[in-house]
């Protein structure tokens, strides 16, 4: 699966590369993303300006390279494992654009263009609790007479996962919202898609908000932001219509690219084209496809798309891994966007820490060759992954990594000389794979980053650090 996804990206990455020769320090530890920048622009590169090369990118020409790479070692006495039988693919000619990026929320003009787009005609309600019931007198009442029938019955812990005591205690604390709880149920509030202010909890720590949470009978929006972007909080977009109980999760099957779903009513072409119409709403229009599924269940289909940025036409790595904020005060993960499609048109919509690319600052900075990169990974690898052969109390574990594909691609890393929510897309040899620990596999999602390599300056990127 990871192969098809990644020849999927691969296909469109090129510019009008051209060989270097750079040389990488596998010494080199990353410092502020300046000095990347000041590297990447230490060369006699081709920096026309950027619309020429997206133009240029229309009907390329592109020579690919591929080849077949083959690693084995061992380390910490055996306990740990690197492999490596994976493609490499790659263009011939080594050049990739450098960008400044910026993590941005979802701002009231795009809330706005997405409740009249999404909700055209209706009056979806404010969604104060999302799911919950609404509380009155006697909603209390009732809810502390079915704990004192379930006491009665001794059915406590099957029917509501609480021992006597723990049904008495919350009957007392309902007994006590009794008197200040309305008599009859407030009027629903008709939203104008107005994003309202609000507190989520994160840590203990109360966070400024402002959210559209809204929904109608079988549509349901919710889009937030922080308002003050150096907290914890990032902007997040769900939407999901609510017309069809179907959970396709159960089934996925990897599409290659345009590939259509036989059976279906959506062509490929006409499931992007959803897609690129919801996205051009919010004023995007630098993703692309990185990554499709088949979804089936009970004889109904979808396709999920996986978008990602692109710089200059050339897109980023598909990318699912997590981000710690160790060393940083503000976390910052990566953006992901996944958009359902069904026959009847958009079906879901899950879009996280949102970015902006402010500037491109070198269209084709030269990278260091595959051969730099094999040699950078089989120095490092064993290092990187030995600690995980020790558990948190000491006890030794085996541990192992596996390679199957490799692609020259593109990751954002985070300026680590600032908190601020800034960094860079920079070119990357990219390793996908697998890592287990105890025999069993690590991660759960796939394509796995197993190891990356900052292409401009050789350094290891820290994938959960994000630098």
């Amino acid at each position: 699966m990871k192969r098809t996804i990644s020849i999927l990206l691969i296909i469109t990455i090129a510019l009008a590369f051209a060989a270097c020769g750079k040389t990488a320090d596998v010494t080199v530890v990353p410092t502020d993303t300046e000095r990347i920048v000041e590297l990447s622009l230490d060369s006699e590169n081709d920096t026309a300006d950027v619309s020429q090369a997206e133009e240029t990118l229309q009907t390329p020409e592109v020579e690919y390279t591929q080849e077949y790479y083959v690693f084995s070692t061992t380390a910490a006495d055996g306990l740990l494992t690197v492999d490596a039988a994976a493609q490499v693919l790659y263009p011939a000619s080594l050049q990739m654009p450098v960008a400044r990026v910026n993590a941005v929320g979802f701002t009231q003009e795009q809330a706005s263009a997405y409740f009249d787009y999404l909700f055209a005609g209706e009056q979806p309600i404010v969604v104060e609790n999302h799911g919950a019931a609404k509380i009155t007198k006697q909603s209390l009442r009732d809810q502390i007479a079915l704990y004192e029938q379930q006491i009665a019955d001794g059915t406590t812990m099957t029917q509501s996962l609480l021992t006597e005591d723990e049904a008495r205690e919350e009957i007392e604390r309902l007994e006590e919202q009794i008197p200040d709880a309305p008599d009859t149920v407030s009027p629903d509030v008709i939203s104008d898609g107005t994003m309202l202010s609000g507190v989520r909890m994160d840590n203990d720590d109360p966070e400024e908000l402002l959210e559209l949470n809204v929904e109608t009978d079988n549509k349901w929006l919710d889009i937030y932001t922080p308002v003050n972007p150096d907290e914890h909080a990032e902007g997040h977009f769900f939407y999901n219509r609510k017309d069809k109980d179907i959970i396709y999760e159960s089934e996925a099957t990897p599409l290659a690219q345009g590939t259509s779903i036989e059976g279906m009513n959506m062509t490929w072409d006409d499931a992007v084209a959803v897609c690129m119409e919801f996205l051009a709403v919010g004023g995007v229009n630098d993703m692309t496809v990185g990554q499709a599924f088949q979804l089936e269940a009970d004889g109904n289909y979808a396709y999920r798309f996986y978008f990602v940025r692109t710089v200059a036409g050339v897109p980023l790595a598909v990318n699912h891994e997590g981000t710690d904020y160790k060393g940083v005060n503000t976390p910052w993960g990566y953006e992901e966007l996944h958009i359902t499609v069904d026959g009847d048109g958009l079906l879901d919509v899950g879009w996280g820490s949102p970015v902006e690319t402010t500037e491109i600052v070198n269209t084709a900075a030269d990278v260091i060759s595959f051969s730099q990169a094999a040699e950078i990974f089989e120095t490092m690898a064993a290092e990187v992954y030995e600690p995980s052969t020790v558990r948190y109390d000491g006890e030794k574990r085996e541990a192992g990594v596996s390679v199957d594909e490799i692609v020259l691609s593109m990751l954002r890393i985070r300026d680590v000389s600032t908190d601020e929510r800034t960094g860079l897309y920079v070119p990357a040899w990219v390793f996908y794979g697998e890592t287990t620990v105890g025999g069993n596999p690590n991660k759960s999602w796939e394509p796995q980053i197993v190891f990356a390599i900052n292409a401009v300056d050789g350094s290891v990127i820290n994938m959960e650090l994000g630098y």
